[in-house]
This record gives structure tokens, sequence and C-alpha cells, in this order.
């Protein structure tokens, strides 16, 4: 098994985050080493609604089936996986002081193999899951902080005509 926890803040609201980690659809945009994020069946977004996700962890590729079980709107999205990789993840939210938003991932890995589980390579594949969180965290950040530059520049721009 192996957990990583890791937190970013971020200077846009927390409304405007948390619909974008929520929407399946942006997920490539800013998840590290994921190349495929599809949702399976009719359900889209909230408890209930599933997606393939595929990528690679120390460029091997991977495949898993995540379910989201819990869906708080502005506060948690947390998803257990259904096949493939096994694990439970907890994307978490809170408005900080400045009016931007605390985003923190939690997840627990269950690694396959006893060799995985408890030789050597579990520390290995322990650190890509961080740096592969840290790369997507920091994405988001890039990504939303962007979008909120652009959102002011464009209210700015409006008060001129």
């Amino acid at each position: 098994m192996a957990k990583v926890a890791m937190g970013i803040d971020i200077e846009a609201p927390i409304e405007e985050v948390f619909d974008y980690v929520a929407d399946f659809r942006n997920a490539l945009e800013w998840m590290h080493d994921f190349n495929q994020f599809e949702p399976v069946g009719e359900k889209k977004q909230g408890a209930g609604a599933r997606v393939l996700a595929e990528g690679k962890i120390m460029g091997i590729p991977f495949e898993t089936e995540l379910e989201i079980v819990e869906f708080v709107e502005n506060v948690r999205i947390t998803s257990r996986s259904v096949r493939g990789v096994r694990s439970v993840s907890h994307w978490l939210f809170k408005p900080t002081p400045t009016g931007g938003t605390e985003v923190c991932f939690v997840a627990v890995h269950h690694l396959p193999g006893l060799v995985l589980a408890r030789g050597p390579l579990r520390r290995i594949l322990e650190k890509e899951l961080e740096l592969n969180t840290e790369h997507s965290l920091r994405n988001l950040k890039r990504t939303m902080e962007a979008r909120e530059r652009v959102a002011v520049v464009a209210s700015v721009g409006e008060g001129t005509k």
C-alpha cells in the first residue's frame, strides 16, 4: 500500500476550482502522466459517475476504472477503483482567507505483488506517485490562475468601453 497526501493553494475561487476538477473533460489538461480520461456509462458527474483512466507510472502503462463514491460540491470528491489499479482518492477543497482555494489530494494505492508491496521498488513507486501528484497540482494551479488572470483582464477591459 502506498499513500500520497499533498496540497496546494490556488488563487482562484473555490467554485471555479471545484467545477474544473469535477469535469472529466478537463482532466488531461492538468493530470500528469494520464493519456485517457473518459466517462463510462450515462452519468458524467457526481456520485455514481465512472471514468476509465489510462496513463503511465514509471513508463509502465496502467488502466483503472474509477467510481465517484462521494461528491460534496465545493468540499470533496472521493473516488475508488472498481477495476484495474486499486485505489481510493480524495480531492479536498477549502476556501483560503484571500478568496482562493486550498486543494488537497489524498490517495491510497494498493500496490500489485509482494515485491512492490514490500521490496525496494515500493519506495521508488511511492516517490513516482508523489512526483505525479505534485506535477498535477502545479498544473492545476497554473491552469486555474491563468484562467483567473484572463477573467480579471477581460473585466477590466469591459470597463473601458
